[in-house]
């Protein structure tokens, strides 16, 4: 059990790792500047600093945010692809 817990934690973790660098790279690309984004998103310098080194995680709210300010889904901050629904309603 112990060790599924592990590779659990370090899927996560890689996964968080992702994150932290998808944004860092969405935002380069755009142009910003830690500072200008993180006044678009409505954080500190210092909190984004943290998410893009993945040191600090972040709310559902921040996710959004970020995700408007980035222009992208919230899929593809976290996932790194956009969500392709069955379309069903």
């Amino acid at each position: 059990m112990a060790k599924a817990k592990s590779k659990s934690k370090r899927k996560l973790k890689t996964l968080d790792k992702r994150i932290g660098t998808r944004i860092t790279n969405l935002r380069v690309k755009q142009g910003y500047t830690r500072d200008e984004m993180a006044e678009r998103v409505g954080i500190s310098c210092k909190f984004l600093y943290e998410i893009e080194g993945n040191k600090k995680g972040f709310s559902a709210l921040t996710l959004y945010r970020l995700s408007i300010a980035l222009g992208v889904s919230m899929d593809y901050i976290i996932t790194g692809s956009e969500f392709k629904g069955s379309g069903k309603k």
